[in-house]
């Protein structure tokens, strides 16, 4: 009876092992290492452009932070890195529907305005999974704008040094 077990038991934890994954990495992430990178990006309410040079968004934390000087560009300091550490180390929220800015000012499509989000050019639904890495362009965009609007805020991201 055992060694009937045994095999069944050997087949049932591979199948349950996720492909493509190594468990290692999902135990001990790799760790931090210092990078000087740049990334872009681009925030605009009902069409107009979030000030990202004002104090409260260029607070620096020890991985990310906007430039004061050259607004909506990201420099990053360690990597590897998501959109969401940078949100969560700023006074960011990004969800599906909804932009918070600096916890006061919430954004959620309706049936008038849709929040858009574009990584590297493509329309995505969130980016917090997406990784934060040297020459990324962000745009998050909320209101009614569609079309050459939009791809006139795309062109308004700024470009890395």
């Amino acid at each position: 009876m055992k060694w009937f077990i045994l095999p069944v038991l050997s087949l049932f934890l591979v199948a349950c092992t996720p492909n493509n994954t190594n468990q290692a990495e999902t135990i001990f992430p790799a760790p931090l290492k210092d990078v000087d990178e740049t990334a872009g990006l681009a925030i605009l309410i009902d069409g107009i452009p979030l000030q990202l040079n004002k104090t409260i968004y260029t607070q620096q934390s020890e991985t990310t932070y906007l430039d004061s000087k050259n607004p909506g560009i990201v420099h990053i300091k360690k990597s590897p890195l998501t959109w969401q550490d940078f949100f969560d180390s700023h006074v960011f929220e990004l969800t599906e529907d909804c932009v918070t800015i600096n916890t006061r000012s919430t954004y959620c499509s309706n049936d008038n305005e849709t929040l858009k989000v574009f990584y590297n050019g493509d329309r995505v639904k969130t980016l917090g999974d997406k990784p934060l890495r040297q020459g990324d362009q962000v745009l998050i965009s909320f209101g009614n704008q569609e079309g050459v609007e939009i791809q006139r805020q795309l062109n308004m991201i700024p470009k890395q040094p």
